[in-house]
């Protein structure tokens, strides 16, 4: 029995990249909803999957390209099989990637996460315990994920108040309710990253502000400290710059993606 799968899209771009992998795959699709020139993200992805007939809901980035022609049928087999409830793909850089997107990955967590030959359960942790936790991130996003339709009934879909990054507090919420994540194996997407300073600036910048509306949220989780006054925020800022200063020799990329995230952070909590 062929599963019935609906794909959400959602996009601003007029060229949609992965709808040809799309295309190629064995698995067949009962339907394609895309979305387009709708913000916030998270606003994006409630429309796609209120407009979704069927019970397995895939969202995929417009920019992702699907490795090979079985990794929808890929995704999808942990669910059919009850083994996760949210299941994701693996990502790596395109081939064509430039010089600077790939340094950027060499320095950067989760940019590129490893290809898996077993199922490879991901749970994000519900409080991160301190600034090293790196359980506290799930490897599954939506750059390609599949899942029933029973986990966005539950939850209620994504956030609409968090304009960047709703992935997080989406499965937080997700993972409250006792949803099993799982990497499924033999499984990736090229997703494409930063290719140059601004960039990787506005990515990061636009990361620490979604961070900041996220913790609005959920304080409980401490993904960050709460800025009660302006002397915590300026203790914040020079504990981020001293961090920022020892990164910078060894690993300047990932200092820099700290630098970003740590104002658009301070900007978001002030701004929200």
């Amino acid at each position: 029995m062929n599963p019935k799968i609906s794909i959400v899209i959602p996009t601003i771009r007029e060229n949609i990249t992965c709808l040809k992998t799309i295309r190629e795959q064995t698995l067949k699709i009962q339907q394609t909803v895309v979305i387009r020139n709708i913000k916030p993200n998270g606003r994006a992805r409630n429309l796609g999957w209120h407009k979704a007939k069927e019970e397995i809901i895939i969202f995929i980035d417009d920019d992702a390209m699907l490795a090979h022609n079985k990794i929808l049928a890929n995704l999808i087999d942990p669910i059919l099989k009850n083994q996760a409830d949210v299941v994701g793909a693996s990502r790596r850089l395109p081939l064509d990637s430039n010089w600077f997107a790939r340094k950027a990955a060499s320095q950067i967590p989760l940019i590129e996460t490893p290809i898996v030959n077993q199922l490879t359960i991901s749970n994000p942790s519900l409080i991160r315990k301190n600034d090293a936790d790196k359980n506290i991130w799930s490897p599954v996003t939506t750059t390609c994920c599949a899942m029933r339709r029973e986990v966005l009934e539950k939850t209620g879909g994504f956030s609409e108040k968090i304009q960047w990054g709703v992935d997080t507090e989406f499965f937080y919420r997700v993972r409250k309710l006792g949803y099993t994540f799982a990497i499924a194996p033999h499984t990736w997407v090229y997703h494409p990253y930063a290719s140059n300073i601004k960039s990787l600036w506005r990515k990061y910048f636009k990361s620490g502000l979604g961070t900041a509306q996220e913790m609005k949220l959920h304080p409980q989780r401490k993904l960050k400290p709460v800025l009660k006054t302006p002397l915590h925020t300026l203790i914040y800022l020079c504990y981020r710059l001293l961090v920022v200063g020892a990164l910078f020799i060894v690993k300047p990329f990932r200092a820099f993606s700290v630098f970003s995230s740590t104002i658009g952070y301070i900007y978001g909590w002030y701004s929200s």
